[in-house]
Parts: C-alpha cells; sequence; structure tokens
C-alpha cells in the first residue's frame, strides 16, 4: 500500500490501447479486478486557450544590491530596473520605497507589465514583502493575495494593485530563474546580450550598508545585471512565441516544465485523433498521494 496521509487500497496498473488503465479489487474480496479507469469512462484532456495577439513586450528587469546589517539581516541599498531599454536605478536605504514611487507615479506606463529579476522567488520578492508591503506606511501597492504563488517557501508569482481614481493597476513579478534555471552569467552568454555580467567586478565581501556609496564600479555592475536580464528575456520571449506557433506568451508561465507542458499542449497535441486521458478524481487522488519527492520517473539504463 502507498499511504502519506491516510491509507488506500493498492491499485495495479495495465497498458491497454496505449494508455496505463487502473484496476481495482471488487468490494466483494473477489480475486477478479474490474477496470475503475478505462479510456472510454474517462475525459480526454482538451487544449481550450485564447491565442495571444503577439509577443508580450509589456517586461521589466529589476535587480537588488544587499548587504547585512549587524544582526545579520539583509538589506537593499540599491535598486535597479529597466523597461524597453530604459534604464534607471535607485540609491539609498529607501531604494525599494523610492522605486515603487516612481513607478505609482508612471502607472500609465507600468500597467500590465510583468517585472523579472533572478532568483527574486528566494531573495528579492521577499526583500520587497518586508522592507516595502509590511513595514513601510507609506506603501502605495497593495498585494493581490489571491493571484500570488508560493512553493516550497520560494514566491513564483506575485501580484500588486493599485487602485487610482477607479482605475486599477497591476503589477505581475516573477522569477526569471524559474523559466530558465541557469545563472545570469550564462543566461547573458547563451543569448549573447549586449550588456554581459561583470562578475569579477566588485567584491560583495567587501561591501557594507556603510560604505557601499564608496565603491563607484557598483553602478556599472547593477546597471549590466539590470540591462543584460531585459535582453535575455526579451530573447526568450521572442523564441517562446515562436515555438509555440504563436500560441504561447512568457509571461504566461511560471517555470520551464509548465512552458514546455503548454507548447505541447497548445501547439502538438490533438485530442481529437491522438487524446490523453484523465483518470477519474479518487484515481488521480490515489496516484498524487504517492508521487511526490521530487523526480519520482523510472529510468532504465540504455
Amino acid at each position: 500500500k502507498i499511504c502519506k496521509s491516510k491509507p488506500r487500497d493498492t491499485v495495479n496498473l495495465q497498458i491497454a490501447d496505449g494508455h496505463f488503465v487502473a484496476l481495482k479489487k471488487k468490494e466483494d474480496g473477489d480475486e477478479d479486478v474490474v477496470n475503475i479507469a478505462r479510456p472510454d469512462l474517462c475525459r480526454p484532456i482538451m487544449a481550450h486557450f485564447k491565442r495571444p495577439d503577439g509577443v508580450d513586450t509589456k517586461l521589466v528587469a529589476w535587480d537588488l544590491e544587499t548587504s547585512s546589517d549587524n544582526k545579520g539581516i539583509s538589506k537593499a541599498y540599491a535598486m535597479g530596473m529597466a523597461r524597453g531599454g530604459e534604464y534607471r536605478s535607485f540609491w539609498g536605504l529607501g531604494c525599494i520605497a523610492e522605486a515603487f514611487k516612481y513607478i505609482h507615479e508612471n502607472l500609465e506606463v507600468f500597467d500590465k507589465h510583468t517585472f523579472y529579476a533572478h532568483n527574486s522567488g528566494r531573495f528579492d520578492i521577499l526583500l520587497v514583502v518586508r522592507e516595502y508591503l509590511l513595514n513601510n506606511p507609506a506603501c502605495l501597492f497593495k498585494l493581490r493575495s489571491d493571484r500570488c504563488v508560493c512553493n516550497n517557501g520560494k514566491w513564483l508569482k506575485m501580484v500588486l494593485y493599485s487602485k487610482v481614481n477607479e482605475k486599477t493597476y497591476q503589477l505581475t513579478f516573477l522569477d526569471s530563474c524559474a523559466i530558465l534555471p541557469m545563472s545570469l552569467e550564462r543566461a547573458c552568454i547563451e543569448f549573447r546580450t549586449e550588456h554581459q555580467k561583470l562578475t569579477e567586478t566588485v567584491s560583495h565581501d567587501d561591501i557594507t550598508l556603510q560604505n557601499y556609496d564608496t565603491f563607484p564600479q557598483l553602478k556599472k555592475y547593477l546597471e549590466h545585471d539590470v540591462l543584460g536580464l531585459y535582453e535575455v528575456m526579451t530573447k526568450f520571449a521572442q523564441a517562446c512565441y515562436e515555438a509555440s506557433n504563436g500560441n504561447l506568451n512568457m509571461t504566461q508561465c511560471l517555470t520551464a516544465s509548465t512552458m514546455t507542458k503548454n507548447i505541447f499542449k497548445y501547439s502538438y497535441y490533438k485530442p481529437k485523433t491522438h487524446p490523453i486521458y484523465q483518470p477519474p478524481k479518487d484515481v488521480d487522488l490515489f496516484i498524487r498521494d504517492g508521487y511526490f519527492g521530487g523526480r519520482c520517473e523510472v529510468f532504465v539504463q540504455a
């Protein structure tokens, strides 16, 4: 038996007509098995979607520069952001608040934009939540909690909104590392961006909240990080749109696995001629209870 939270009956699987079929013993104890997940009793997965009008170019790249205070808590001393190739930076311990004040002053420009920072789900977004959303009385945005996605302590998606003159403006924050699981340095090299990461320019171990302004090379370092990421995401957005035959935008996906699944589902899956069947709810629940802990597929060495 496979038990996670509640014991369940053992389910055997066999392949029939190219599908895995779940088999379960009858309730009367008979050793014969009955098919409880025949393809003709299961509904095929359908691919309903709205085709986008074009590549989503409403992108913003951003990044924080941080250091620890005397209690070991990370605090931001600089924030950079780029949109349409235009770069802007904000410096000082109030940099996050200043950046969001600038965004709020230009809501018509930034409305419905997707903000990408590399590995932001484990770091940058957490600082925005702590330093700005929770502890800043002058915060100009509110969290749209029903549209946020967190997984194992990592923010995959954060949605902020602000209502001005009866109109609601919305910003979406995603983690570029979740959809491009590689270092920013490697991503810039792979996509041959104009602005490469300046890895050897600064030593972060030497920078503190008190002396960051004595490192003039920091400004160029942050600028290259932000513009390099913007160029990566712009090129990747175009590549994803073309790979899906115009059926999918990068900004619709939170992770690389979601993107590959949706590209297949929207561009190559044929539910009428080659359907993939979804098992009944009780069988699906049984399988999910025993399928956890990361990659659980069985690999056979060739």
